[in-house]
């Protein structure tokens, strides 16, 4: 990974703003809390549905979860800001 950009001006403050808001708007468009709901669904019944292929994938399916629920709170933001709020 680089170096982060150093925001020092009005200019990049501002190109960094609308970098943050396109991200909200782009995760706002898919269903964060559904797809929590899913893997947890999958994860009680997994072990009992395919013991095998649950050992395998599990790991994966969890990190999918550490991220959507790292991006959760910037989703619930662009929410509230799409209702107005």
């Amino acid at each position: 990974m680089t170096d982060p950009i150093k925001v020092k001006n009005e200019t990049t403050y501002r190109v960094a703003m609308e970098s943050i808001v396109m991200a909200a708007n782009l995760i706002r468009q898919y269903d964060l809390p559904g797809m929590i709901e899913s893997i947890n669904f999958a994860d009680r019944v997994g072990p009992f549905v395919d013991p095998t292929m649950y050992m395998h994938n599990a790991h994966l399916m969890h990190k999918s979860k550490e991220i959507i629920e790292a991006a959760l709170p910037l989703w619930r933001l662009a929410e509230r800001n799409e209702a107005g709020q």
